[in-house]
């Protein structure tokens, strides 16, 4: 059984925070601990919020969907197909059968940035 976290950027300082996800109406934050048994959680924006894969890049880094590899594929979550994916456009890869598997690092993948930070990125593997 993976490790079950989010990641979300903050609204207040725009940092990213990991906890769990937790959703109040249209509001969405992290909770990532308490203190005297009273929770600590921060807002997020919701479009910035991606779950953590269970899997670790080949350089120790946890890969959140979302996240960008070295060679232009996007971590997503696809709901019919049940599980985290490479996506390149229309061409995906099961993150389980596609690479290399080693002690929960992925061998032959590089996390090099992410869909909201590096916009930038994703124009630049279009091309």
């Amino acid at each position: 059984m993976r490790e079950r976290k989010d990641r979300g950027k903050r609204i207040d300082n725009g940092k990213w925070v990991e906890g769990y996800l937790f959703k109040s109406w249209e509001k969405v934050y992290i909770l990532w601990g308490t203190t005297n048994n009273i929770p600590n959680m921060d807002r997020v924006h919701p479009e910035t919020v991606g779950q953590f894969t269970g899997l670790k890049d080949k350089n120790g880094k946890d890969v959140f969907e979302n996240d960008i590899d070295s060679k232009g594929f996007i971590i997503e979550y696809l709901i019919n197909m049940s599980g985290f994916y490479l996506m390149k456009g229309s061409q995906g890869f099961h993150l389980s059968h596609s690479m290399a598997v080693l002690d929960g690092k992925l061998k032959n993948i590089e996390i090099i940035g992410n869909t909201t930070d590096n916009p930038e990125l994703l124009k630049e593997m279009l091309k």
